[in-house]
């Protein structure tokens, strides 16, 4: 189905490096704690345009969930900041609305999808399956 989220909250519950991760396990999920969508380090990054405002860019990402992700990122953004974002894994293009959770350094900034078509997360959520599937026979 469609992934719909209330609008954020003011992001006050955020620290700087909250999304610092631990180094993984070359065939497991990243993550610090269980969650309910676990993180994936990719082996390669995927592309991602956004655009907030009058601004566009595209920057990568190399750990994404079916939640969220790490855009590596030189452009300043605040956390809170609703941006509209398109995944391009291979030759898809996956639309969804993001919220900016943190920006623990100047190069990364963690973003939440509060907005995804079904179609899109289950573009996104056969992606992650099959790049799992690449890296674990990789390291077979």
């Amino acid at each position: 189905g469609q992934i719909e989220r209330p609008p954020p909250r003011t992001p006050q519950h955020l620290v700087a490096g909250q999304a610092d991760l631990p180094s993984p396990k070359d065939d497991q999920p990243m993550h610090k704690v269980l969650r309910r969508y676990p993180r994936y380090r990719l082996m390669e990054p995927i592309p991602v345009m956004w655009r907030q405002g009058r601004r566009t860019a595209i920057d990568r990402a190399r750990i994404v969930s079916l939640r969220g992700l790490l855009l590596d990122t030189l452009h300043s953004l605040t956390p809170g900041e609703n941006i509209e974002i398109v995944l391009m894994p291979r030759k898809m293009k996956l639309r969804a609305t993001a919220t900016v959770r943190s920006v623990p350094h100047k190069a990364v900034a963690g973003l939440e999808f509060i907005r995804m078509d079904g179609a899109a997360a289950d573009s996104l959520k056969s992606f992650l399956a099959e790049a799992l599937r690449q890296k674990q026979a990789r390291l077979a």
